[in-house]
């Protein structure tokens, strides 16, 4: 009895954060977005930091951890080989996920910014913007801040996710979606400093997908929302990391009131999740029994 009672555990947090990772949400744009961050398990959970270009988190984000080199030695994504969007190899989402799912470019991050409405709100205690679709559906981006260093700046008031496309006058920076409460942007960012990733996937290519081990899972970014944020005050980069770029206007509100239909939105697409989930642990349930 208490093996069956272990077993069912084990089926159970495994079918539902393992799913969960891989939900692709069809907000009615030329990509699906993923429900959740690379390395969560829920969509408020910051998960996995990622320095640009680099497919594995790491503790320390710096120059002198950073895999391609300093800033005036590059030796991937420079101006010598001219590349301005990420290998798949060099893709976080791609590497660890696989399938179609990969970083959004700099033009679908713009895309979201411009044809989705954006609702500043709090999400099981966390602070983020529910991001509502043409098609209605919803997907929620938790304010994770980034990391510099050793240390992570800026949460619960600040979100930056990072885009697969590097930016066109400098090659030390590359393209991040950012917010705060009051604005929503295409940025630049240093490639150095750890941001969140939300992968993309092209359009109804992903029904169920069960991952793999990875080295994005099992970390403690990925069984947490990270450490805390500093305590001291701290700019949102410096000359050599974060500097301010292309501004897009976005339909935005930020009351935190919450209709009837947009409840409606949220919890009937849950539902039928729950359901997948159920049939998964289910069927896991009978595999580890027979």
């Amino acid at each position: 009895m208490v093996r069956k009672i272990t077993l069912f555990f084990v089926a159970s947090v495994a079918a539902l954060s393992v799913y969960a990772q891989h939900e692709p949400v069809d907000l009615g744009l030329s990509v699906d977005w993923a429900s959740c961050n690379l390395g969560a398990y829920a969509p408020e959970q910051y998960g996995a930091y990622y320095a640009w270009g680099e497919a594995t988190t790491k503790s320390v984000f710096s120059w002198n951890t950073y895999r391609y080199g300093t800033n005036d030695a590059l030796s991937k994504y420079n101006k010598s080989d001219g590349s301005r969007t990420l290998a798949p190899e060099d893709d976080a989402a791609s590497a660890a996920w696989g399938g179609t799912w990969r970083m959004p470019t700099k033009a679908e991050c713009a895309e979201l910014l411009d044809k989705c409405t954006w609702t500043w709100n709090t999400r099981n205690g966390v602070s983020g913007y529910i991001v509502t679709g043409p098609s209605g559906n919803t997907i929620f981006l938790p304010a994770c801040g980034q990391r510099e260093n050793s240390e992570t700046a800026d949460i619960g008031s600040w979100g930056c996710y990072w885009s697969a496309t590097l930016n066109h006058r400098s090659i030390i920076v590359a393209e991040s979606l950012s917010f705060d409460r009051e604005l929503s942007s295409v940025e630049v960012a240093s490639r150095i400093v750890g941001q969140a990733v939300r992968p993309v996937c092209a359009k109804n290519s992903v029904a169920v997908s069960l991952p793999g081990p990875g080295p994005h899972m099992w970390t403690w970014a990925s069984l947490s929302n990270g450490p805390p944020a500093t305590s001291a005050p701290k700019i949102r980069g410096n000359a050599a990391s974060t500097t301010r770029g292309e501004k897009r206007k976005r339909r935005t509100t930020t009351d935190g009131k919450t209709t009837s239909l947009e409840i409606m939105r949220i919890f009937y697409p849950n539902i039928q999740l729950w359901i997948i989930k159920l049939s998964w642990i289910r069927k896991t349930m009978l595999l580890l029994l027979n």
